[in-house]
């Protein structure tokens, strides 16, 4: 007996050693996982970053150097002013940047002609003869609506000494660096601007930043209010502009964390700025929970293995069993445990693991992105740009009339241009409206610029739900809105200037203390789907069937477990519980048996009472939710039936004549001992099949 009990200990202390370290090796695997993945995409932002700043400043310094290839050789003498001319004129023939060129030559004293009073006047040039070569200060073009950058150089004659008998300059157009800076491949809301030594935004995604001269620190100051974070950006900013290269972290108003990439454009003295969001990292969550659940279940083995060391729950004496219900009663709460934490992860899930599947609009930068890429497609697909009418809608009520038909109300609008868009028809459908049972125009106005018509309307959206992971799921609803025209290419996107704050947690677009019982609404936000039709609707053009991306407006919403635990749960538990009081009158003890025994008939009996419950139970159940599939749920009632299955043969091989050990040990103890944790096991793999 005593080298049986060593060896038990032995074998409980590898186990337990070897369960401790393989969770410490998943959980340093599991926080390396996320670290990586941020640094992994940090990382890539950054080799963005430096890859165009290398690009924007080789073509500064190409033409710089170019000019002055073409300046020092006039100045050695090797050219004379002619071919002075006509090598400028070469330089700009060859670079598509250049959109002005030409050389001021200095007047004899005495003889200053109008035309030259003006142009000493100009920056680029006084900066020029007195502080030599370089790039001037952009200004704004008003003709080209974009910034324009002058590079001047100071000429120079044997005659002339160090006085300048000259400047030689090119005029370059920024509007290219938009196409480079189009090109970073960055995350939907991450992007990047180009500001001057003096602030001046160059280039952003935003067009209205350029058009309005804005400046960063003028922008940065018009956003002080309730931006504890001001100071922080400021000095980021202030760091880029000096030509400093390096990056900050930063929070948002919003809550967002997001990195500043800031690296110089040495040629110039502009500085290249990335914005990179922490949060839109798309990260894996499939990957994550499946850790966190391997981590739990190596949690199960190492604690029941620690707790019978430490007790010395394996030292079992002759008729006292105690112990071995504890070791039964603690790896039952472990198992349940771990599948209440299954649970938890699958309602746990991130907003942003469902913004990754679809085209998010929650922001004038992300908007400009799915505006730049849908009318380059539509121009490839019908051969003219889309009309893009701004569109907003606000739900003030909500509810599940069935499992899949949801009746909503409140409010849509739509804005439209003066002038360009008042062809334009007026209204919207809902494709997935089951039926509309009010649409009414509530309100229209007008002012020297656009028209914006808001309608109330009631309707019933009938959209199909997976309800195979209840209660666990997650029915997200979708809202689709398109526009009355279908056939010349009129696309809704969101209003966002109606809307103060479009971050996803602050549910834009929903009425505050919205009454939603059985759910919590965790977000809502618009993004683009793509509808593939199988049909050109009876229309000319073969390509009338393909659409552009369909305008959703998402709410995403977890259910609350109280509800099916109360009533869907609870009464299994229930009787699992009383079956298992059942199973605890089994015994061979005459006087136990007459006090507490159960005659089999009676067994069956309440097997058999236990058994219509339950079914009835699971009957109203799949009548409530209409699922094609097995439901999650309903696997606790099959385990239910298993287990009263196991108890109604129990009855019988112990009623019977033929005794069996394994059933008949210590009034059935083993069946007895193993009724919990067998019961629990089942529950904690059906929760891994579902949620693994």
């Amino acid at each position: 007996m005593k080298n049986e009990r060593n060896h038990i200990y032995t074998g409980l202390v590898a186990v337990c050693v070897m369960s401790l370290l393989l969770v410490s090796y998943m959980l340093f695997q599991h926080i390396r996982y996320k670290f990586k993945v941020i640094n992994t995409a940090k990382s890539a932002v950054q080799a963005e970053t430096d890859r165009i700043v290398t690009e924007i400043d080789t073509i500064f310094f190409d033409i710089s150097s170019a000019v002055e290839k073409v300046a020092g050789d006039f100045d050695a003498g090797a050219l004379n002013e002619q071919a002075l001319t006509r090598g400028l004129e070469k330089i700009s023939r060859a670079n598509p940047y250049i959109i002005k060129n030409g050389v001021v030559w200095v007047p004899p004293a005495g003889e200053e002609p109008e035309a030259y009073k003006t142009v000493k006047q100009e920056t680029w040039y006084r900066r020029a003869m007195i502080e030599g070569k370089g790039w001037d200060e952009p200004l704004f073009d008003e003709t080209e609506k974009y910034y324009t950058a002058v590079f001047s150089i100071p000429l120079y004659k044997a005659d002339t000494g160090k006085r300048p008998c000259g400047v030689m300059f090119v005029t370059v157009s920024l509007r290219g660096l938009g196409e480079k800076m189009d090109s970073l491949k960055l995350e939907q809301n991450d992007f990047g601007f180009i500001v001057s030594k003096k602030g001046t935004i160059l280039y952003h995604p935003l067009g209205d930043m350029i058009l309005r001269q804005a400046n960063i620190f003028d922008v940065l100051k018009e956003n002080q209010a309730g931006n504890k974070n001001y100071e922080r950006q400021r000095q980021i900013f202030q760091k880029a502009v000096k030509g400093e290269s390096g990056n900050g972290f930063n929070t948002a108003r919003t809550g967002q964390s997001f990195w500043f990439f800031y690296r110089p454009i040495r040629s110039t003295g502009w500085s290249i700025v990335v914005s990179f969001i922490k949060e839109a990292v798309p990260i894996n969550g499939t990957a994550l929970r499946r850790q966190q659940i391997r981590i739990a279940l190596g949690l199960i083995v190492f604690l029941t293995s620690l707790i019978t060391l430490l007790f010395r729950l394996y030292v079992i004496h002759p008729h006292k069993t105690h112990r071995l219900w504890w070791i039964a009663g603690i790896f039952s709460f472990l198992c349940f445990i771990a599948a209440w934490y299954t649970w938890y992860l699958a309602l746990a899930v991130p907003l942003n693991e469902y913004q990754q599947k679809k085209t998010v609009v929650d922001d004038p930068i992300s908007l400009n992105k799915f505006l730049v890429t849908t009318s380059k497609s539509v121009q490839d697909l019908y051969g003219k740009e889309p009309t893009y009418v701004p569109a907003g809608i606000f739900i003030q009520s909500i509810e599940f009339a069935t499992s899949n038909d949801i009746t909503m109300s409140g409010y849509i609008w739509q804005r439209y241009i003066k002038g360009t868009q008042d062809k334009v028809p007026r209204g919207f459908l809902m494709p997935e409206s089951k039926n509309i049972n009010l649409m009414t125009e509530a309100y229209r106005f007008t002012t020297d610029k656009e028209e914006v018509i808001g309608w109330y309307f009631e309707t019933t959206v009938r959209q199909a739900f997976d309800y195979s992971k209840y209660p666990f799921d997650h029915p997200n609803i979708s809202i689709w809105l398109r526009h009355k025209d279908f056939i010349h290419n009129v696309i809704l996107i969101p209003d966002l200037k109606a809307y103060p704050v479009m971050n996803a947690n602050m549910l834009p677009g929903l009425q505050p203390r919205l009454a939603f019982p059985g759910y919590s609404i965790t977000g809502t936000f618009f993004g683009y789907e793509r509808r593939n039709n199988n049909t050109n609707f009876g229309l000319v053009s073969a390509k009338s069937g393909v659409r552009p991306q369909e305008l959703f407006y998402n709410i995403i919403i977890k259910r609350k477990f109280i509800t099916p635990l109360v009533s869907k749960f609870f009464p299994v538990f229930i009787v699992l519980a009383m079956l298992f009081i059942v199973v605890l009158s089994f015994s061979a003890d005459p006087v136990k048996q007459r006090n507490f025994g159960l005659s089999g008939l009676a067994v069956f009996g309440l097997v058999i009472s236990f058994f219509f419950s339950t079914l009835l139970t699971q009957i109203d159940l799949r009548q409530q939710l209409r699922s094609d599939s097995i439901i999650f749920i309903e696997n606790f009632n099959f385990i239910t039936y298993l287990v009263l299955l196991l108890s109604a043969i129990q009855t019988f091989l112990f009623a019977a004549e033929r005794k069996i050990k394994f059933i008949q040990f210590e009034h059935c103890l083993i069946p007895k001992l193993l009724y919990w944790p067998v019961t629990t096991g089942l529950i904690l793999i059906v929760s891994l099949l579902y949620f693994y």
